[in-house]
């Protein structure tokens, strides 16, 4: 059984959410850019390539740096799995989900990541979320229930059902692997290691299945933008953003410094607007406020 986090200092607090904020505007840009990529180019080539690119560029580094592997078969599984979620299974199917709806509702399903989150974190370290985490989270998530039930018809990007269940699942699962990469740092692996190994890793797995995965899709003559797209996703979503988000989450402790990721839909709602045309209603101004509250509750000593 885990301990709970330390309590920080003012300097090592400020910190902390610093990374993390870094983390969640990276991330709240990610499904503008997956919508931005898939409109070029092959939802699941998106997903691969992301990480293969993210690979190619992590391998040097952990060479350079001489970044180690983990010495323990517990680490080792940690890492796997934490490489499998967040840098597998989420980047194929949030690129598949995300070419069937928009950005708009996927920032609210993202408004989800931080209840996912501390619930696996919970499970994990067998501990209960005190009573501001369950106000905060019951007022951030009534905010995303208003937004849900109330949004309208004029949101625009061809939202679909079926395309807002895929982004939830894959949200879910990339929420487990951010909560075993956060455990793998807390039992003494580097949040560097977890990080570039973790797309390392990934990247060998899927490499080899790039060309059957690219035949066929005319991805040679794909726009630049949506290789930007895809760039973005490698290096800014793929690396930069995990190793703020690790490195925070393995400080300030999983559930409670996983309520800032509250903040995402609203920068993903904002590009929407203003990178994709989608329309911003009352609802979701209501909802970003209560949004908003909620994450102040929740961050309460």
């Amino acid at each position: 059984m885990s301990q709970p986090p330390q309590v920080l200092s003012t300097r090592a607090r400020a910190a902390v959410y610093a990374a993390a904020t870094v983390s969640v505007f990276a991330w709240g840009a990610t499904p503008i850019a997956t919508k931005i990529g898939v409109n070029h180019i092959d939802p699941i080539l998106v997903g691969v390539a992301r990480t293969v690119i993210g690979g190619a560029v992590a391998l040097p580094i952990v060479l350079l740096m001489r970044i180690p592997l983990p010495r323990t078969a517990r680490q080792f599984r940690l890492l796997a799995l934490s490489a499998f979620c967040g840098f597998l299974a989420f980047t194929i199917l949030f690129s598949i989900g995300q070419n069937r709806t928009s950005g708009t509702h996927t920032g609210l399903i993202f408004a989800s990541i931080p209840i996912f989150t501390g619930i696996f974190a919970f499970l994990i370290e067998r501990r209960g979320p005190s009573v501001f985490w369950w106000v905060g989270g019951a007022v951030a998530l009534a905010g995303e229930a208003y937004i849900i039930l109330f949004r309208g018809a004029d949101d625009g990007g061809g939202a679909t059902l079926a395309g807002d269940a895929i982004v939830l699942v894959a949200t879910i699962i990339v929420c487990l692997g951010y909560v075993i990469g956060a455990r793998l740092t807390q039992i003494g692996y580097s949040t560097w290691g977890t990080t570039f190994w973790g797309v390392v890793l990934a990247a060998l797995v899927q490499a080899p299945l790039v060309p059957f995965i690219a035949a066929d899709t005319g991805w040679q003559n794909a726009d630049a933008a949506g290789w930007w797209a895809v760039l973005y996703l490698a290096l800014g979503s793929g690396i930069v953003s995990y190793v703020c988000w690790y490195w925070a989450l393995g400080k300030g402790g999983i559930a409670k410094t996983g309520m800032v990721y509250f903040y995402s839909p609203l920068v993903t709602i904002g590009l929407a607007v203003i990178l994709l045309g989608e329309t911003v209603t009352p609802p979701v101004l209501g909802a970003a406020v209560a949004i908003f509250a909620g994450v102040y509750i929740s961050q309460r000593d």
